[in-house]
């Protein structure tokens, strides 16, 4: 078991950087890099997806962050005082995938 811990105990944590923007290259798209650039210069080690690339298969991505992401960060624009329709998407499905 202690090998098990040390294993882990020296793995980089893995963070998930999810763009929920329809749009290519906007403000979402931009803090989403800034993250990513900050998290890297802590030692975190970062996997960037964007929503827009998976719409209708999101199954596939939620898939990939639940057996290897130590965490998530997701960038979306503001609609509202709502969440991207994408990011809303997203989650519902994370929580039937979860059911």
């Amino acid at each position: 078991m202690a090998s098990i811990l040390n294993h882990y105990a020296n793995m980089k944590p893995l963070i998930y950087l999810i763009g929920c923007s329809i749009h290519k290259g906007g403000n979402s798209d931009t803090a989403l890099e800034y993250a990513g650039e900050e998290a890297k210069k802590h030692g975190v080690r970062i996997r960037k997806f964007y929503l827009r690339d998976y719409e209708g298969r999101f199954s596939v991505l939620i898939k990939k962050i639940k057996k290897k992401a130590t965490g998530i960060i997701f960038a979306t624009p503001v609609y509202f005082g709502d969440c991207s329709s994408y990011l809303f998407e997203f989650l519902r499905e994370c929580r039937e995938e979860n059911n």
